[in-house]
């Protein structure tokens, strides 16, 4: 595989393998061998891309919040009401399917490592702040309010963080359907008016 090499893909290879590394294995299950071994290429090759373990492990995070970003793109801009759009991107990142088991794994992995690291932690704050903002004008379009709802927001996005570390933790005490529901209680109490 080596010989063929597409730089571009060949960096998304490696970083697709430090995923699925991540997922299976936690962090302390990625290295260079591994991650060339589940690429399938030398372990030259992964160094050259990524020449720091620490550089290879932020390049997983970065494909699990790229893919994730695709998904709720379209969610975010389609024509539905707020409420129905909120609804969607929330659910969206719940582990719902593997897909979305297999990422919040990752995500998982990567906020129990951000207290020890600052570089973790500065990649997970800024997807975690670019989420609360969407959330935000959605609840703040939502509601007709003047005032930015960040607080419903930040409520809404560390209860479905809490679902979803509860769901991978304990599977048999929330399964899909539990989850679903808890979830959209938790969606029906930031979109429902003041009291």
């Amino acid at each position: 595989m080596d010989q063929a090499w597409d730089p571009t893909r060949g960096r998304q290879v490696i970083a697709e393998a430090a995923v699925h590394l991540v997922a299976t294995h936690g962090l302390e299950g990625v290295s260079v061998r591994k991650v060339a071994t589940q690429a399938r290429v030398s372990a030259g090759l992964v160094q050259h891309h990524f020449p720091t373990k620490q550089a290879l492990l932020l390049a997983a995070m970065h494909q699990v919040d790229a893919a994730v970003q695709a998904r709720l793109e379209p969610l975010v801009s389609d024509r539905r009401s707020a409420s129905a759009r909120l609804r969607a991107l929330a659910l969206e990142i719940l582990p719902l399917d593997e897909t979305r088991a297999t990422e919040a794994r990752v995500w998982l992995a990567f906020i129990a490592a951000a207290p020890a690291d600052p570089a973790i932690a500065q990649a997970h704050a800024a997807t975690w702040q670019e989420l609360a903002e969407i959330l935000t004008r959605l609840l703040t379009h939502h509601h007709g309010s003047d005032q930015p709802e960040l607080d419903r927001a930040t409520l809404l996005l560390a209860g479905l963080d809490g679902l979803a570390v509860t769901a991978l933790a304990e599977p048999q005490r929330l399964p899909p359907p539990r989850l679903l529901a808890l979830a959209e209680q938790l969606i029906g109490q930031a979109l429902s008016p003041y009291s």
